[in-house]
């Protein structure tokens, strides 16, 4: 049975959308088909590191989750972009658009650990038992998250971090 790849537009076309670009290509292939991206500092029509198309403005990209159902979003700005990124997110939510998360299968993930949405675990990261990561964490390769830790949302692992088992990392409500 063939299986057909989810049509994913994504929000932001600079580094982290390139991190994303890569982790579907190199370690999701056939997963995802992206279409392009929406982002405000590039023109429509236009194309982005890695052939990324440039579908227009972010506000243009709302409005075409709200009227797509067939597509699913992905958010990709980066730390900079942070707030930004927090409102797309909130209003991808409200109008019921379709968020995955994006999992190496390359990362060592437990299968009692839950993931909120909008989140990457890049290749050779760790996941362990228990932990709770919430909305918009991005988890580089070569971290580390040990047993019953909880991350909030919109958090940034760099590689190589590692976390002792029972840490809390809170932030604001996205």
């Amino acid at each position: 049975r063939m299986v057909t790849a989810t049509r994913l537009r994504l929000f932001g076309a600079g580094v982290r959308a390139r991190l994303v670009l890569d982790l579907l290509k190199w370690q999701l292939p056939g997963r995802f088909a992206v279409a392009g991206a929406y982002d405000d500092a590039m023109l429509a029509g236009t194309v982005a590191h890695g052939g990324l198309a440039i579908l227009g403005t972010t506000e243009q990209g709302l409005s075409d989750a709200r009227t797509d159902a067939s597509c699913a979003f992905f958010v990709a700005f980066g730390t900079r972009a942070s707030i930004k990124g927090c409102r797309i997110f909130r209003e991808l939510l409200a109008c019921g658009a379709s968020i995955p998360s994006l999992i190496s299968p390359g990362a060592f993930v437990s299968p009692s650990a839950k993931l909120g949405k909008n989140t990457v675990i890049l290749p050779s990261a760790f996941i362990g038992t228990g932990v709770t990561i919430g909305d918009m964490v991005f988890a580089h390769g070569g971290a580390a998250i040990e047993h019953d830790c909880v991350l909030g949302n919109n958090i940034l692992i760099a590689p190589g971090v590692s976390l002792a088992g029972g840490v809390v990392m809170l932030r604001p409500s996205i």
